[in-house]
């Protein structure tokens, strides 16, 4: 991921706006990160694998008659994601 300082990433907006289509970019202040700068395609797929995450989670605790931890949220999850539509 391209990491670029604040005041740079302010001045050279315009520039990052092309460049974010192809790679997200970190945006620092000083050597921490304050956010990450996302094309749109990249943010409707993180928004959607987080559903699908919390969707994977409730299925797997209705199944099992309560929660369930990390691990087997994944599991699920990853079921999900192998079926088509």
């Amino acid at each position: 991921m391209r990491q670029v300082n604040s005041t740079d990433f302010k001045t050279h907006f315009g520039e990052f706006v092309g460049l974010v289509r192809d790679e997200p970019i970190a945006v620092l202040r000083g050597k921490t990160p304050v956010g990450v700068f996302l094309s749109p395609v990249e943010y409707e797929y993180l928004q959607k694998f987080e559903d699908l995450y919390w969707v994977a989670r409730a299925k797997a605790a209705e199944v099992n008659g309560s929660w369930v931890g990390h691990e087997e949220a994944i599991a699920v999850l990853t079921e999900q994601l192998k079926r088509p539509g």
